[in-house]
């Protein structure tokens, strides 16, 4: 992928960064945030953030403009509360599923057989969220360029969904469901795409008559899924940074059954370049930049606080945004981003 644009990151926190902005100067937001687990015993992820914090972002984006912040499960509640407490909108609720995930064990000697505290792990809530504007949408749209998504950017059979599978998901689900038609009729016609005449759901609110239905048969995967992060793109461009070994990188004993289990970064005992513990695939980061995108995004700002190893900068330079700025308080995550977000745009 050819991506253009510039960027920058910055070593600061969010509200000391977020200050030196102006009012109305960004297009978008794009993070992952502290999910408030204390993951991994991090200092950074003690809590989720703060109204205020999301206040500031309100601040500096344009009437309109949306906000897509990763959350957990069990927290994500916290997250949307903050975001609305601090002035947005809540639109909507992505689904992020994948099929790697793994429960937290329980010794079994102090459960009865069969019975354990957690579920199986398999998917991220995703908050969709707008500054408010005055006016009607259309008069803010033209006016800012912003309140709206990009519907047909992000389209990949039919109308973009608010859920999101990993290869494992998406298998289970076509073996469960078989193949269905995407038409409203239940016609499959893969050469075809049918207009939609702009009155009823699936309609274009800007006009009408533009949204088009289109005509193909399949499982539900081919809608969208997407790969958790492995490996080769956890480390890409990192050739140069030492590897740490499993105990480093999660902060515990090495050989440590806590180096062994899936949240504590199972899998990483072979060491790794980039320990950074929740990282999403830069290619579902990449759709989820393009949905929010203004008209002309070349000439537009996305902002990317908690920006970590650099995964979601790299996604919106590589979805076309002109100017990404990040920002990110943990010393530990700016080398390992720096090297990250240019070699990601050719990953």
């Amino acid at each position: 992928m050819t991506a253009t644009g510039t960027w920058q990151l910055c070593h600061a926190s969010m509200e000391e960064l977020l200050q030196t902005l102006p009012d109305n100067c960004a297009d978008g937001v794009l993070c992952d945030p502290p999910y408030g687990l204390s993951f991994q015993n991090k200092r950074w992820d003690y809590d989720v953030p703060s109204k205020e914090q999301w206040s500031h972002l309100l601040r500096v984006l344009k009437p309109g403009a949306h906000v897509l912040a990763f959350g957990s499960p069990r927290t994500y509640h916290r997250i949307a509360a903050g975001l609305e407490d601090g002035g947005f909108e809540i639109r909507d609720c992505l689904a992020w599923l994948y099929g790697q995930g793994q429960p937290k064990k329980v010794p079994e000697e102090t459960l009865a057989p069969g019975f354990s505290s957690a579920l199986k792990p398999s998917y991220e809530p995703i908050a969709l969220a707008r500054k408010p504007f005055v006016g009607t949408l259309k008069d803010n749209f033209r006016h800012w360029g912003t309140g709206a998504l990009a519907i047909e950017a992000c389209r990949q059979r039919g109308w973009p969904p608010n859920v999101a599978l990993d290869e494992i998901a998406a298998a289970l689900l076509d073996e469960s469901v078989g193949e269905r038609p995407s038409t409203l009729t239940g016609r499959a016609d893969p050469d075809e795409a049918h207009d939609n005449p702009g009155h009823t759901n699936g309609s274009s609110w800007f006009g009408g008559g533009d949204s088009r239905v289109y005509a193909d048969t399949g499982g539900p995967s081919r809608f969208f899924y997407c790969s958790k992060v492995n490996r080769k793109e956890r480390d890409w461009g990192c050739d140069d940074l030492p590897v740490r070994g499993g105990g480093e990188a999660t902060g515990r004993k090495e050989g440590s059954a806590g180096t062994k289990n899936a949240r504590a970064g199972a899998g990483r005992t072979g060491g790794v370049r980039n320990f950074h513990p929740t990282l999403k695939p830069v290619r579902l980061l990449t759709w989820l930049a393009q949905l929010i995108q203004p008209p002309s995004p070349e000439n537009r700002l996305l902002l990317v606080p908690f920006a970590g190893a650099g995964s979601e900068m790299a996604a919106g330079l590589r979805a076309g945004w002109g100017t990404v700025l990040g920002i990110e308080r943990e010393s530990d995550y700016i080398p390992i981003a720096t090297r990250r977000i240019p070699a990601l745009l050719t990953y």
